[in-house]
């Protein structure tokens, strides 16, 4: 089994615990998606769902009334599973999709990079980045499925793609005594890579659409420790007009895009954006998430890049 999906078992896993704990954002969010996309289309044919996992963020049962079929798609498929199990899917309304959306997922370089590392000098890892990298820039996924679907629904995965696990093996390294600086080093340089990689996963996504589909994507773009300050004050912020949208922008022109931020915004900006709206998860109970959705719609533009 590879790094990625050990990985994201892993975080479906910890998911499926939450179905209780995430009922308020699951109804707020799933309400918002059919009322937008019904605005745009009171029925569609075919609902792609981009990172389902065990689809305890949004309903399924709800999202049937507005599609006609949904493709559950996701690189764990036993969390797949149980999402059908938890909302008691019949086959005929669901296809099922398991997908590895980087291409990363056999990859010996990215599953063995805590014991390449550890062999190599950083300048070598850094080769051995470009190296992985190159192999899948020219990776598809669902190839056999393009231009089919006229609704795509896409969950939280920007901040997923390949650097939460990277992040991990860092860690392990550190807890290995591997210098900090070369830590630092190889971090500035996966990061260097993303905002690609982002960009081909988001062109897929726009070609998985049909020409008249829309869009719905979820990111999530803060986290904040329960409790703590900065908590307390964008609990606050979200009483005042325009205080979330002020505070994200503040912190764009400070800190620049994070990964959640810069995959949507890379996203929308391919696409018509006709609503937007922001959402508090309380994904734990030492934290919660600020997601943004943005609704949209495709038409045909040249990407420039």
């Amino acid at each position: 089994m590879s790094k990625v999906k050990d990985f994201n078992i892993i975080l479906n896993n910890s998911a499926s615990r939450s179905f209780g704990l995430w009922s308020d954002y699951r109804f707020n969010l799933t309400e918002y998606i059919i009322s937008q996309s019904t605005k745009i289309k009171e029925k569609y044919d075919s609902c792609l769902l981009i990172g389902c996992g065990s689809s305890n963020d949004i309903d399924l049962h709800k999202i049937l009334k507005v599609a006609g079929k949904i493709t559950l798609s996701d690189i764990d498929e036993s969390a797949i599973k149980e999402a059908i199990k938890t909302y008691n899917l019949q086959k005929n309304s669901i296809d099922v999709e398991v997908v590895d959306y980087t291409g990363i997922n056999s990859s010996n370089l990215f599953n063995d990079f805590v014991s390449l590392s550890l062999k190599n000098t950083p300048e070598m890892m850094s080769k051995i980045i470009d190296q992985l990298f190159k192999t899948i820039e020219n990776y598809r996924f669902l190839e056999k499925n393009m231009g089919k679907y006229d609704l795509v629904v896409i969950s939280p995965i920007y901040t997923q793609l390949l650097y939460s696990q990277f992040r991990m093996d860092l860690g392990v390294l550190s807890d290995l005594n591997y210098p900090s600086k070369s830590i630092e080093y190889l971090e500035s340089k996966f990061l260097e890579k993303m905002p690609d990689l982002l960009k081909r996963f988001n062109q897929n996504l726009i070609d998985l659409a049909n020409v008249k589909a829309t869009v719905v994507c979820v990111s999530d773009i803060f986290e904040f420790a329960v409790g703590t300050d900065e908590h307390k004050k964008i609990i606050e912020l979200a009483t005042i007009e325009n205080g979330i949208n002020d505070y994200h922008l503040n912190y764009r022109n400070q800190y620049g895009y994070g990964l959640g931020d810069y995959g949507i915004a890379d996203l929308s900006s391919y696409l018509d954006v006709l609503d937007s709206k922001w959402f508090f998860w309380n994904f734990d109970e030492k934290r919660l998430l600020l997601v943004m959705a943005k609704v949209m719609k495709k038409y045909d533009k040249i990407r420039k890049d």
